[in-house]
């Protein structure tokens, strides 16, 4: 078992999901992006929604699907921060960008990432936090919930690391959803950090150990694991949010669980296909990411360790059970999430060869 300290890996071989940690200008507050454009710079499906030179990535509709939120690194600022952007739901210019103003002598690398808008009115959010000293390992992050609006720097419901129910040691938050008004569901997740040489940048790699019920209702919210989510790897709520579908590392399987009750059904298996991952069901529609660039192996100091660096973007019609490829074989795609038409996939998709710097991509369902 895992201490709940900041953990680091031996010396990497390979390309690591690296830690993206880059900036907005602090010496201002707050503030909206260019106006929109008329749309985007290009057509067609995959049609390429962003085109900065950092990380784009955490792609999450909003409910009444009139624009795409994501984590989107400023790399024109020295302490290279993540900031929340706002895209037109059919790609162009952004609207707006919210970042982080604690620190305004820039001293800090702080990331907004996994934004997650609640459902109806009000513009609520949840996204995770997390800050490191220049060139270093987060020292901190924090789950917060507040508004959607540029100066909400929103209040803490979960300090990061915290040694879970079942063991697992929970460095950070990955697919943060609200389920319901009161109650979040996220990947409680590890952090391990290394690099490819002794004088290389840290990378870090994020990998699943437990599902989480947060229930906000309290004076002090306290994280719930979900009991059978061991070595989770993605987790999605149904549309009326009384059950969970999830993955599980090394699994070509996608798992639904009913919250209530407990009971576990397999929903499919990608078996053909290889390990699965972000997987999402609307209708009778599943949407998943399957095989590609990813490998699980059990480690006597790391324990399961599932390193992903993307695949391939399969639908699945359930009440057929054939499967579907989607998107190009350019790119290898990561975090998946149809619109809630079940029109469109906004993914975050990387070069099969060369950077493995992700951009956001908008695929159109046949």
């Amino acid at each position: 078992m895992a201490s709940p300290g900041t953990r680091r890996l031996p010396l990497l071989t390979g390309s690591l999901l690296a830690v993206g940690l880059v900036a907005c200008n602090h010496t201002e507050p707050f503030g909206s992006g260019a106006a929109p454009s008329n749309g985007p710079l290009g057509s067609g499906s995959p049609l390429l929604l962003t085109y900065s030179a950092g990380q784009n990535r955490d792609p999450a509709w909003l409910s009444d699907q009139s624009g795409i939120l994501y984590s989107f690194q400023q790399i024109d600022q020295p302490d290279l921060d993540y900031c929340i952007g706002e895209l037109p739901p059919g790609g162009g210019t952004r609207f707006s960008e919210k970042c982080f103003t604690g620190d305004p002598t820039q001293q800090t690398t702080d990331v907004l990432e996994q934004p997650a808008p609640a459902s109806g009115p009000g513009g609520r959010l949840a996204w995770v936090l997390a800050r490191a000293p220049l060139g270093g390992r987060p020292t901190s992050r924090t789950i917060r919930t507040g508004t959607i609006g540029l100066l909400d720097t929103g209040k803490v419901v979960v300090t990061m690391p915290y040694t879970a129910s079942s063991g697992q040691v929970h460095q950070t938050a990955f697919d943060l959803f609200w389920l319901g008004a009161d109650t979040l569901v996220y990947v409680g997740a590890d952090a391990l950090y290394g690099a490819a040489c002794p004088n290389c940048k840290l990378d870090s790699m994020v990998t699943g150990r437990d599902i989480v019920l947060l229930p906000l209702n309290g004076a002090t919210p306290t994280p719930q694991v979900v009991p059978g989510t061991t070595s989770a790897s993605s987790v999605w709520p149904s549309a009326d949010r009384t059950a969970l579908y999830y993955t599980l590392g090394g699994d070509t399987k996608v798992y639904r669980r009913a919250i209530a009750s407990g009971a576990v059904s397999v929903v499919t298996d990608l078996d053909t296909l290889g390990i699965t991952r972000d997987a999402s069901v609307q209708d009778s529609v599943l949407v998943a990411i399957a095989g590609g660039s990813v490998t699980y192996n059990t480690d006597t100091v790391f324990d399961r360790l599932q390193v992903d660096s993307g695949g391939r973007l399969v639908r699945v019609d359930l009440r057929t059970g054939v499967p579907a490829i989607l998107g190009d074989t350019l790119h290898r795609y990561r975090h998946a999430r149809p619109s809630p038409d079940g029109r469109y996939i906004v993914t975050e998709g990387t070069p099969a060869s060369g950077t493995q710097i992700p951009n956001l991509w908008l695929i159109t369902v046949p």
